[in-house]
């Protein structure tokens, strides 16, 4: 099951699956994997909302993005996060901690407990929030990673938009 917006189909009803892979498909032995039933139950809608209704809260997005900070420590993490609120380069910011992580740093694989940043943001204001974060950063070079949202409800990725956009004030 997927949610969407207190919208709740079934991952099968979002997507048909390629030919040959459904319900009906064909076992190496030759045999069918299901019967009618099965296959009806795979492609049933969850009736909370109809799927239109649902689509309707769901936008595509290509401008609004999630950055991925990891910080040394917890002081590090709220400085970083309350200045790229307070400059409104993201739109929120959350820290989850604490993480371990393994890398390679001069030569060696290192183990360390670090600080897990997700800020949200638009593709626009990534360089300034990247240039906030190494300003404010004690790592050499400081993991600073964006992901594309693909989709969200309207009203969240317009908030982001609206938040973020130069010279906002709320």
């Amino acid at each position: 099951m997927v949610g969407y917006g207190g919208c709740a189909v079934r991952r099968a009803a979002l997507s048909p699956a390629p030919s040959g892979t459904g319900a009906h498909a064909a076992r190496p032995d030759g045999r069918r994997a299901a019967g009618r039933a099965a296959a009806r139950r795979a492609a049933a809608l969850i009736p909370i909302r109809t799927i239109r209704q649902c689509v309707g809260m769901i936008q595509n997005t290509s401008d609004c993005i999630e950055v991925r900070v990891t910080a040394g420590s917890r002081d590090e993490a709220d400085r970083i996060c309350s200045a790229v609120v307070e400059r409104r380069l993201a739109a929120g910011a959350q820290i989850v901690a604490p993480i371990e992580s393994t890398y390679w740093w001069a030569g060696e694989v290192q183990h360390s407990q670090e600080w897990l940043l997700l800020m949200t943001t638009t593709t626009g204001r990534f360089e300034d929030l990247a240039r906030c974060v190494r300003e404010l950063h004690s790592y050499e070079v400081p993991q600073i990673i964006a992901s594309a949202l693909v989709a969200g409800t309207a009203d969240y990725l317009e908030w982001i938009r609206r938040e973020t956009a130069p010279g906002s004030g709320g």
